[in-house]
């Protein structure tokens, strides 16, 4: 039985638990670069650099400051990457694909589809993540639920839930291209090359990292965009006229970031959003991989009892 035969279920549950996991070990670097990514619009501070953002999180509320929005990002990982890796497994099986005889580019595409459907679907809950996050001081949210009862009712379902989807989705299709494609065929390059095993640590550390980098690269820039329309709800009549930048599209923020801050704003956070991938990669895809190697031999140990006893 290959490991793409594991029932959808299985799979789903692999792929939640070790992207919470993951999550679980790298959110404060996912907080971090969620306010740098803001750089001082909408209300938020802008920060001069790492030790300046790592210093005023800690003076306004201690450690617990680095988990602020952890419980919607963990709601939102698990059911997220459940979708996404279930169906990514379930596509590779039935298209025939595997790390000897598989397409290179085939794994880029596999990767987007399934992220992109994912992403499209949890999408209310990234909208609450990026909102509770930078609600630093609890002034606006009380937490996932608060939030989600507030975005239903002050914004609806389209401009609320489904503020900034298009963004989100284009990123989730970046990312995950990005992720899933580069570790599977690095993967291979790493066996066909250097003649290492599919199942040593050493062949998934350094799968995992080259995934981490390349998604961090490709991404930084919709992620920016997908941040800064997220967190902008609709325009406020206590604010003076002109002292917020709204956003009529994610376009029309991907040129204002552009036109008042430069190109260099799109990677703003970028080190704390390599410093999570990078870490966040690395011990989801060998987390999912030992998970699927238990749950294969498992059913192989069950398909012989079951043999044994005809």
């Amino acid at each position: 039985m290959s490991q793409q035969e594991l029932p959808f279920i299985i799979s789903f549950l692999g792929g939640s638990i070790s992207s919470t996991t993951a999550e679980l070990v790298t959110f404060p670097m996912d907080m971090l670069k969620t306010r740098m990514q803001l750089g001082g619009t909408q209300g938020a501070m802008k920060y001069r650099g790492i030790f300046h953002i790592i210093t005023h999180t800690y003076q306004t509320g201690g450690i617990g400051a680095f988990y602020r929005g952890m419980i919607p990002a963990l709601v939102r990982q698990f059911t997220f990457s459940g979708i996404r890796i279930s169906l990514y497994d379930k596509v590779k099986f039935l298209m025939g694909d595997d790390l000897a005889s598989g397409g290179f580019w085939q794994r880029f595409v596999f990767g987007a589809g399934c992220g992109g459907f994912a992403s499209f679907l949890v999408t209310p809950l990234d909208v609450c993540k990026v909102r509770v996050i930078n609600d630093a001081k609890k002034e606006k949210y009380s937490g996932l639920i608060d939030c989600l009862k507030k975005t239903w009712s002050k914004d609806g379902f389209v401009h609320g839930f489904y503020k900034g989807s298009s963004p989100n989705i284009y990123r989730s299709v970046v990312v995950n291209a990005a992720e899933l494609g580069t570790y599977d065929n690095s993967k291979a390059l790493l066996m066909k090359n250097f003649s290492m095993r599919e199942d040593s640590l050493w062949t998934r550390f350094w799968a995992s990292v080259m995934a981490g980098f390349i998604a961090a690269v490709a991404s930084s820039p919709i992620d920016v965009v997908k941040t800064r329309y997220m967190n902008a709800t609709k325009e406020d009549p206590n604010v003076p006229k002109g002292s917020e930048v709204r956003y009529t599209s994610p376009l029309d923020c991907f040129k204002k970031i552009i036109k008042n801050e430069g190109f260099s704003a799109l990677y703003n956070g970028f080190m704390f959003l390599w410093m999570r991938l990078g870490p966040w990669c690395v011990v989801m895809f060998i987390t999912w991989d030992l998970y699927k190697d238990a749950a294969k031999k498992y059913y192989l140990q069950q398909k012989t009892k079951e043999e044994l006893r005809k």
